[in-house]
């Protein structure tokens, strides 16, 4: 029922089932996460902890939550508290849990502009074996985020070195390569990764955004995207870009087509809502 009145903008009554949901399942983790991100997003921060909180009683250590409610206090910049789930996840022997806490600390202390220490403490659980992936994007981030991208770049090129074959890696050196203004490396990187699985599809719209970016090669955009469908003629991601290219050139026709599509598989999204309407309302002409 919620999810009826969210396609119909009714978000009073969406509001009321959410909270009845949470009541009738006794304050589930799935319900309870639901309704505390529905009022987070209506900027109801302190209602949407005292209902994780009330949830985490009867689930204490419930990582879904305990992550929630971290970024909660985050967004409250609250940052003794959100050090404080960091704790109680760090002691899980949960891989995904210990991930979470790392990424709270160094989120509380960036937020606090202590990046540096962001960077020292992160790089503190890589070289002790205790961090994964997301630890060292962050580590990234961190550099991103104080405009050291020199910094960003050597770190990457780093991890490169250790692990030349992860693709992931490759593609966020790539993306590092593309905002330093290495167009030609970037976009060679982001080629042979959709070569080798035409699956990846961040891979797809970041190469659609760098060719983009070149005025002189607009012609190159429409057979790219094109190209991105047929890999992955499904991904909701490629076929927005693809009506927003065509809404871009004047043709509407073929752009509604496409946000009806995606529409009726989400027709709770508003952007989408919204510009369909747009483009559906008829246009005012003079004669």
């Amino acid at each position: 029922m919620a999810k009826a009145y969210e396609r119909d903008s009714k978000r009073d009554l969406e509001r009321e089932m959410l909270s009845l949901a949470v009541e009738a399942t006794n304050r589930a983790p799935a319900e309870s996460l639901r309704y505390a991100t529905f009022l987070a997003s209506e900027n109801k921060l302190v209602p949407a902890e005292r209902v994780l909180i009330d949830s985490l009683r009867l689930a204490p250590g419930n990582t879904l939550l305990l992550t929630r409610l971290g970024q909660l206090y985050l967004q409250m910049q609250d940052w003794a508290r959100a050090g404080g789930v960091a704790r109680q996840l760090e002691s899980s022997d949960d891989q995904t849990a210990l991930g979470v806490a790392a990424q709270l600390r160094a989120a509380s202390l960036t937020g606090q502009q202590k990046s540096d220490e962001a960077v020292s403490y992160l790089q503190g659980l890589v070289s002790a074996g205790k961090a994964d992936l997301a630890a060292k994007v962050a580590i990234l981030e961190a550099h991103v985020a104080n405009g050291r991208v020199d910094k960003a770049l050597a770190y990457a090129s780093q991890l490169l070195a250790d692990d030349p074959g992860n693709p992931d890696l490759r593609y966020v050196n790539a993306s590092l390569q593309a905002l330093a203004g290495q167009s030609t490396e970037a976009e060679a990187t982001f080629r042979s990764l959709v070569k080798e699985d035409a699956a990846r599809v961040p891979v797809w719209l970041s190469l659609i955004n760098l060719v983009g970016a070149d005025p002189a090669r607009a012609g190159e955009v429409g057979p790219l995207i094109d190209a991105a469908l047929a890999a992955d003629p499904g991904s909701a991601a490629i076929l927005w870009v693809k009506a927003s290219y065509l809404e871009h050139n004047g043709d509407s026709e073929a752009a509604i087509a496409i946000y009806e599509r995606l529409y009726a598989e989400n027709s709770g999204n508003p952007v989408i809502a919204n510009n369909l309407a747009s483009l559906s309302r008829p246009r005012n002409t003079t004669a």
